[in-house]
């Protein structure tokens, strides 16, 4: 059961309290304690870009898949195996 913290004795109990006494706090809240609210319109600006999502961009994506596999090669590349090296040679 969620525990709602509603009064600044229950903060001090929760927090200094033993484990006994933040049991105690789990209890059922009043009705009137919890409101559901209606949600927030989103903001304009989080919208993506409609060309976005067609998936117009292929160019961009692989060009910077091939790019991140680059800098991911540079930076695993000094811990390869001996072995491993050994084979390519």
């Amino acid at each position: 059961m969620p525990v709602i913290l509603m009064t600044e004795t229950d903060v001090e109990q929760w927090l200094t309290g033993s484990a006994q006494e933040a049991l105690e706090l789990q209890k059922p809240a009043p009705d009137n304690a919890v409101v559901i609210v209606e949600p927030k319109k989103a903001c304009p600006y989080r919208k993506l870009h409609p060309h976005w999502r067609e998936g117009g961009d292929q160019v961009g994506l692989a060009s910077m898949t091939a790019f991140l596999s680059l800098v991911l090669h540079v930076v695993v590349s000094p811990f390869e195996t001996r072995a491993r090296l050994e084979a390519e040679i």
